[in-house]
């Protein structure tokens, strides 16, 4: 496989010279993928956090010379209008050099070491990276058979820990190891909690009036008492203090954003019609911030609807749906006897399709028969990849601060440039990678009360949103912000740092060493 996929990114294989034209030339960015992705690596990662901001620091195994490859690479990288001058200073007895962006007190800092390459966005003084400097180099190690090993302790800077937090609030250390198998990469993961966590053990409500075929995506998802959920999004849209335990998301091919999330509710669809008001005018609220459209009730009393949101119809609301039998937990029953029910609340970013078609009971029992399930998904990962890829194109659109002629003067007599619309680098190799992969499977079970599982079958290792969330994060002209899954309207202000992406300048031109030049910049700061 390693072999396939380095003749692909070489332009050796006759598929490579196929792509060639719209993806552009392989080789100028194959050498750095090669590197990172084709050969076994560690990254260990902590993560702080101080009055202004996150901090993190990683770690990544690899030999002397590779690190220090690496090391070059970024620094050339990073050679950017706008990007303050490099300089080199010592941690501990490790070379390594330092930039400083004096608006944010913070430094980025790179060290070599002869197990790998640490990296820091902290402080002046480097006291993470420090930290895991001195950690046993054999710690780095991979495992026997893994191409990756990835270690994380409550990193609250990463995606995965926002949906830890639906699970519970106790600190947790995770570690995942990614493995080639025959024709697709298999990811595991082990997960320790700190203190035990307890979820419900109800059976799983499956509403199939609501979930129909054909899906390119389902997850099935229990729900901690605790859940981020209940208290990001119920509680400000006024949902009371009732906390789901149990949720579920899918997608349906057609439009790119026919995606939708539901729960089931303890409470009668009388009683959740009376939260309809209250949602609307919440929902109207919100929208307000980003002045675009308008939250206006449904005429049958059932929804809030978003009008005036670029291409969807964004809906929030409440409906009825049976239940799967089995997965309910009913005996079997006759057809004079009432078939099980409950109220759901649903959510989507656009109209449902009405389908005669129910889901596979197959696809179903994959989650359901299982106690142990805390977490299932199953994706079509080329659909899932060019979908998420457009939707926070169209989060980023919105989220843009609206210029105003005054403001677009001032800033061009003060010599700034003025960007209305920036491209981000990745959008197009999004959309080319989006006919490459089939289906993604990920499944997180409880072995016991703090020690859980993670097994992954992907064609790319990540599923589609987590391809399109890096990639988009990584091609941003405002890297390390990460990329925004929610609209959110925001001033325009000036921000220090590159005005082009910095990562997808993977392969820059090469050029002779330079003498350090006599320059204060150069030299460690007192």
């Amino acid at each position: 496989l390693a072999e396939k996929w380095k003749s692909l990114l070489t332009g050796q294989s006759s598929e490579a010279k196929e792509r060639e034209n719209s993806i552009g030339n392989g080789s100028d960015w194959s050498e750095w993928v090669q590197a990172w992705a084709l050969r076994p690596w560690t990254a260990h990662v902590a993560e702080d956090a101080d009055d202004s901001g996150t901090l993190w620091a990683v770690y990544l195994g690899a030999s002397e010379t590779e690190a220090a490859d690496w090391s070059r690479e970024l620094r050339l990288a990073l050679d950017l209008q706008g990007i303050p001058q490099p300089f080199d200073r010592k941690y501990g007895e490790h070379d390594g050099w330092r930039i400083d962006f004096g608006s944010q007190d913070r430094s980025l800092h790179c060290v070599v070491t002869g197990a790998g390459l640490g990296i820091a966005w902290e402080g002046r003084g480097g006291s993470m990276i420090e930290a895991i400097l001195k950690e046993d180099p054999a710690s780095h190690a991979v495992e026997e058979e893994s191409l990756i090993q990835v270690k994380l302790n409550s990193f609250e800077w990463s995606w995965f820990d926002k949906w830890a937090k639906q699970w519970s609030r106790t600190p947790y250390s995770v570690t995942f190891s990614v493995r080639a198998e025959t024709n697709f990469f298999r990811v595991l993961g082990d997960l320790e909690w700190a203190d035990p966590v307890e979820l419900s053990s109800e059976p799983w409500a499956f509403p199939v009036d609501l979930i129909r075929d054909p899906l390119i995506q389902l997850s099935a998802m229990r729900l901690g008492p605790e859940s981020t959920l209940s208290e990001n999004l119920l509680q400000p849209l006024g949902f009371g203090s009732e906390v789901p335990t149990q949720a579920y998301f899918w997608a349906m091919p057609g439009n790119p954003i026919q995606t939708f999330f539901a729960f089931p509710s303890t409470r009668s669809m009388d009683e959740l019609k009376k939260w309809i008001p209250d949602l609307t005018q919440r929902m109207g609220e919100m929208v307000k911030s980003i002045n675009m459209g308008e939250v206006v009730p449904d005429t049958d009393g059932t929804k809030a609807v978003w009008s005036g949101f670029p291409f969807n119809i964004p809906f929030a609301g409440v409906v009825e749906s049976l239940l799967m039998g089995d997965v309910a937990g009913d005996v079997e029953k006759s057809e004079d006897e009432p078939k099980p029910s409950q109220s759901f609340v649903m959510m989507g970013l656009f109209p449902p399709k009405m389908s005669p078609n129910p889901v596979p009971e197959a696809l179903v029992r994959q989650f359901s028969e299982n106690p142990a399930t805390v977490y299932y998904s199953w994706e079509f990962t080329s659909l899932e990849l060019k979908k998420w890829g457009q939707f926070l194109q169209l989060v980023d659109l919105i989220s843009r601060p609206r210029l105003t002629s005054e403001l677009v003067k001032e800033m061009q007599s003060q010599g700034k440039e003025v960007q209305v619309n920036p491209k981000n680098a990745a959008d197009e190799l999004i959309l080319e990678m989006g006919k490459m992969f089939s289906n993604t499977i990920s499944l997180w079970e409880a072995e016991s009360s703090t020690h859980w599982t993670f097994n992954r079958k992907a064609p790319a290792i990540l599923n589609g949103f987590e391809m399109a969330y890096l990639l988009r994060t990584l091609g941003g002209s405002n890297f390390p912000e990460q990329a925004k899954v929610i609209p959110r309207r925001e001033p325009a202000i000036e921000r220090e740092g590159p005005s082009k992406p910095m990562f997808f300048y993977t392969q820059p031109q090469k050029r002779p060493a330079a003498k350090p030049k006599a320059n204060p910049g150069l030299t460690e700061p007192k």
